[in-house]
């Protein structure tokens, strides 16, 4: 992995076309009702870095790392269940600028690599293993020569085909996850 990063910021510093973005998501609630407590708490985290294909930067091709946790507990009359769900991911990321400032931007991240641990309450472990796909459209003005940051609104779908339970039962699965998220976009442009 660290040797295909230091690929693309070779051929970035030759070719002067290189960037580094990172999305970012945090959603928190809490709910009490009379004897029942719920709370939840997910992070998404995901960082690509890659370089422009054409000379004005419209189009970028590059690589995608991604980490998603949850986790949701709920409490009814003091017996407490909770719900775990953690996921790194990585894959080709593809973009285009549609606007001549690159401002406004969509994007499209296909990983071919998505690990999932799931456990729900006193339950086994469970490791689903898939591939998933995200689509970004957003505004991301410049803030500084290099640095442009704003909101991006993503849709992500994860389809997972294999479970792992404890350390050897497999089986087929047919899991899928499916999530509308508005995100903090950051972008590191040279």
């Amino acid at each position: 992995m660290l040797g295909l990063v230091g690929i693309i910021f070779s051929f970035c510093s030759v070719v002067n076309a290189g960037f580094i973005d990172t999305n970012l998501f945090y959603f928190s609630k809490g709910r009490t009702v009379t004897s029942e407590d719920e709370t939840e708490n997910q992070t998404l985290i995901d960082l690509g870095f890659g370089f422009d294909i054409d000379k004005k930067g419209s189009f970028q091709i590059g690589w995608s790392v991604s980490s998603f946790s949850s986790t949701e507990a709920t409490a009814i009359t003091g017996t407490a269940t909770t719900t775990t769900l953690s996921a790194s991911e990585m894959g080709p990321k593809f973009g285009y600028y549609i606007d001549k400032d690159q401002w406004w931007g969509v994007f499209l991240t296909y990983n071919l690599i998505s690990t999932t641990t799931y456990k729900r309450g006193t339950g086994d472990e469970a490791k689903w293993s898939g591939t998933t796909i995200k689509a970004e459209v957003g505004f991301a003005p410049q803030i500084t020569e290099n640095i442009y940051g704003g909101l991006r609104l993503n849709y992500y779908i994860a389809t997972f085909a294999s479970q792992i339970v404890g350390t050897d039962t497999y089986s087929v699965i047919s899991n899928t996850r499916s999530l509308i998220y508005p995100a903090i976009y950051f972008s590191y442009r040279m």
